[in-house]
């Protein structure tokens, strides 16, 4: 079994146990790994052994992205990106 391949089944196993989730976000995560580059399967690997807080937002996220998408709201894709935007900034001034 190739990195990649070990990568994947550790990260769809964090998956299937994450209590965060219902069976419906499972199932929608266990198709999204499917198609991701290695380097981002290591990275939310990283993030559901050790920040599910974050996993829990990054979820939310893109639930809301896709909303959002789907509706055409440009002024509610536009609020959600400036609030990215204030978010990462605040993460910088952290690290700094």
């Amino acid at each position: 079994m190739s990195l990649q391949q070990e990568t994947i089944q550790k990260l769809a196993a964090e998956i299937e146990k994450f209590p965060n989730f219902s069976e419906e976000e499972k199932a929608v995560w266990r198709e999204r790994i499917k198609i991701i580059p290695p380097e981002y399967a290591l990275f939310l690997l990283e993030l559901f052994e050790n920040s599910p807080e974050d996993v829990v937002f990054l979820n939310q996220n893109i639930k809301d992205k896709e909303r959002i998408l789907e509706s055409g709201d440009e002024k509610a894709w536009q609020n959600l990106l400036e609030a990215e935007r204030k978010m990462l900034e605040k993460l910088v001034e952290r690290k700094e």
